[in-house]
């Protein structure tokens, strides 16, 4: 396999804080590494250093001329273009015929059910609608190095099969994908290679099986005078910890916490704080 980039020695600190010291990775065609590690621990920054929006403090990412990298998160879509008009600003990058890439565009729209959402404007969309059109954008640029933060957030279940099925397929294109997610299933089916982030340096390991375990989440919702009650399928799944004014905090079982985000966001609920319980 052909090696498409390499890090080397990545250093990097925040207000004189160590996040990162010494990271070395090195990414080749049809791999799939995914990095895991506690919250905050700098998974995020080294996602950016290695598509280039981040510089390292020292140390350097080692790549061929011309070669495309693309960092992906949620919630990164604004301005007045629509969705169809942002799709169709990956063509250039993607190196396809306009007839190839128009199939390939309409394939993705189809699986990730986007049909009715071409021509709304990027600032109107919903997070989980944003997400998915996020990812089809990823997708259609055909990027030598696609890298996914947390990728299923706001996805369903169906929508985490086919991005799944996506992810494969690219990797079996000659793509490479570096991806930070706890959703276990997107991590097993598409994984080559296991990363370790902790105490600053980057270790490879067999799995994740051994990682410290999240045995909840607590999160803390706002409302407002739009959002509606807490539903009873939401309220049977969560313990509520207290209630303050306009704000809730529930403790949810991880195996429940997507539902649970999804049901409160659709809600009209805005999630202020995320915090895992690891046991």
């Amino acid at each position: 396999m052909s090696v498409l980039l390499n890090v080397v020695d990545v250093t990097k600190s925040y207000r004189h804080q160590r996040i990162l010291d010494k990271i070395r990775l090195t990414i080749s065609q049809h791999d799939c590494i995914a990095i895991s590690g506690r919250p905050a621990i700098g998974k995020s920054t080294l996602l950016q250093i290695i598509a280039g929006a981040i510089k390292p403090d020292r140390g350097h990412v080692r790549a061929h001329a011309d070669l495309d990298a693309m960092y992906c998160a949620p919630d990164s879509l604004e301005g007045a273009m629509t969705v169809q008009r942002f799709f169709a600003s990956s063509m250039r990058s993607s190196g396809l015929s306009r007839n190839v890439w128009q199939q390939r565009c309409n394939d993705l729209v189809n699986a990730f059910d986007l049909y009715d959402y071409l021509n709304t404007p990027l600032r109107y969309v919903s997070h989980s609608i944003g997400q998915k059109v996020s990812l089809v954008h990823a997708f259609l640029s055909m990027v030598d190095v696609l890298i996914l933060d947390d990728p299923t957030t706001y996805l369903d279940d169906d929508t985490i099969k086919v991005l799944i099925a996506q992810i494969q397929n690219y990797l079996r294109a000659g793509g490479a994908v570096v991806l930070v997610d706890n959703n276990r299933e997107l991590v097993e089916q598409t994984a080559t290679q296991f990363y370790r982030l902790q105490a600053h340096h980057l270790e490879e390991v067999s799995s994740f099986n051994n990682d410290h375990q999240i045995i909840a989440r607590r999160m803390t919702f706002a409302g407002s005078m739009h959002s509606a009650a807490i539903s009873p399928n939401v309220l049977e799944r969560v313990k509520v910890v207290k209630r303050i004014a306009n704000e809730v905090t529930l403790e949810v079982a991880v195996i429940d916490s997507d539902y649970v985000l999804r049901n409160m966001v659709n809600s009209d609920y805005s999630l202020r704080s995320f915090v895992n319980e690891y046991k």
